[in-house]
């Protein structure tokens, strides 16, 4: 296993290039080290989507531009915008 200093100079990197993939195998590394179960990573990815739309600028910009307020939202809507927001991502990485 690594020590600290390396997976700050890991995420230093990953911040600086923004690489995708080596961020998702940081975060596959971390949820085998913990021995997360499945229903483990999938209550961390909804807590992950839920923090990140609740966001004071994230959800400022959804009420704006699409009038939309993530305060509201239940399970079933924070991941129909998560899938929203990654079917864009998608489409904007194949173009």
């Amino acid at each position: 296993m690594k020590d600290n200093t390396d997976y700050i100079k890991i995420i230093k990197k990953i911040r600086e290039e923004k690489d995708l993939d080596e961020l998702a195998n940081l975060f596959m590394n971390i949820i085998s080290i913990a021995g997360l179960k499945m229903d483990e990573v999938a209550a961390l990815n909804y807590f992950i989507a839920e923090q990140t739309l609740k966001a004071e600028h994230n959800a400022k910009f959804l009420k704006e531009r699409m009038s939309l307020d993530v305060s509201s939202l239940g399970i079933e809507g924070i991941f129909k915008v998560q899938e929203a927001l990654v079917n864009v991502y998608v489409d904007n990485i194949r173009q």
